[in-house]
């Protein structure tokens, strides 16, 4: 099991990134995160090669 995940900006992940940029996550997201028990990274909006 990976420790942790980098995921793109998606809708159904990232309900909303706030000014500070920090995101709000999705309702079921947020289940998922929480019942296998690892971190969420997203990457930069434009940045590809991360």
């Amino acid at each position: 099991m990976p420790a942790s995940v980098l995921y793109d900006n998606d809708r159904c992940l990232v309900a909303k990134i706030l000014p500070d940029g920090t995101r709000k996550r999705a309702t079921l997201f947020s289940g998922f995160l929480s019942h296998y028990l690892f971190r969420d990274r997203y990457g930069r909006p434009g940045k590809g090669n991360e």
